[in-house]
């Protein structure tokens, strides 16, 4: 099972932002292991910046790029327990 990692609602991030949030850079490569907890993307404003941390463990896949402009609930990437795992998740999605 893929778990998505998206773009929280976090008040210090979105309240009176100013600008519209944008990933501004990936802590972990693209299907590099990843532990519960631990920030795998930041995501900014104008006026904040936070670090994005994975839900699960597992293996953390990108799906929005660095300076690319996201909103609150946008998927940044999933975690699978496996490289075949993602591969069917993205085979699986509409294109």
């Amino acid at each position: 099972m893929v778990t998505l990692v998206t773009v929280p609602n976090h008040n210090a991030l979105f309240k009176n932002y100013g600008s519209e949030p944008t990933v501004t850079k990936w802590l972990k490569a693209d299907g590099q292991r990843v532990d519960v907890d631990e920030p795998v993307v930041v995501v900014e404003t104008t006026k904040a910046t936070i670090d994005v941390d994975a839900p699960v463990a597992g293996l953390v896949f990108i799906l929005k790029q660095e300076q690319e402009s996201v909103k609150i609930g946008d998927a940044l990437g999933v975690i699978a327990a496996s490289a075949e795992e993602f591969a069917a998740f993205k085979n699986s999605q509409p294109r």
